[in-house]
Parts: C-alpha cells; structure tokens; sequence
C-alpha cells in the first residue's frame, strides 16, 4: 500500500510525463494540496525525495529523444520543491 509521499511523488512523476503546459504551477498546486493534509514527518520526507530526485535530475545524463520528459520533470521538481 502506498503510503502519502508516494502518492504524491507519482502524481508528479505523472504530471512529468504528460502534457501540461506549466509543469512548475500544477507540481506546486499538487505539493500544496499534500501539504494541506500532511503531518510534519511526511511534509519532511517528501521535502527528503524532492531533493534528492533534483540532485538525481541534475546530474543525470539524457539521450535526446528523452529531453522534453525530461525538461518537464526537473520543471515538476522546480515547482515542487519551491512549494515544500
């Protein structure tokens, strides 16, 4: 069973993976929706995955043809992690 964090790490993972136009807003609207309903240990823990899946982000290596999911991701990340 998934527990929150998961749930919203997927949901931005989703979101990378589709075609919004302004990844940073809706993953920022997603991070605030959880936080409305999360306690303090799970709004550290997702701040905790956010910053690591940045890092990873960064410092990863892309083929082309996956660049623009991947533009859109580390956007998801940006927003998501400014709203943390």
């Amino acid at each position: 069973m998934e527990d929150s964090v998961q749930i919203c790490m997927r949901r931005l993972k989703a979101l990378a993976q589709g075609s919004s136009d302004n990844p940073q807003s809706a993953a920022a609207q997603i991070v605030r929706e959880f936080n409305a309903t999360a306690n303090e240990a799970d709004r550290g823990r997702l701040q905790a995955a956010l910053r690591d899946a940045r890092i990873v982000g960064l410092n990863t290596e892309v083929a082309p043809p996956f660049l623009p999911e991947h533009d859109r991701w580390m956007a998801a990340l940006e927003g998501a992690c400014a709203a943390a």
